[in-house]
């Protein structure tokens, strides 16, 4: 292993998506689709690391915490990563 790169042990075919964590959360998913893939890391910026994976669990977080309808539509549209990565900290403790 000591002898190979990381990329010579992904297919050709294989893709590599990652979101910052500034990105609206359903853009992330219309990108996760339109590449058919399930899961992507998380880039923060701010810390130069990255900081959490993004999968279908985090989407079915999200809707269940928008069930209340407390919020508007713009509201939603505009939730980031960064804030499911906070809600999924909560939920963890």
């Amino acid at each position: 292993m000591s002898t190979h790169m990381a990329y010579e042990l992904l297919p050709e075919s294989g893709k590599i998506v990652a979101f910052d964590v500034d990105l609206p959360v359903k853009q992330a998913f219309h990108i996760l689709h339109e590449q058919g893939v399930y899961t992507a890391p998380l880039w923060d910026f701010s810390k130069s690391r990255f900081t959490g994976v993004l999968s279908a669990l985090d989407f079915i977080l999200i809707m269940r915490e928008f069930a209340g309808g407390c919020y508007s539509k713009k509201e939603i549209d505009e939730v980031r990563i960064e804030w499911v990565e906070f809600v999924c900290k909560i939920t963890d403790e």
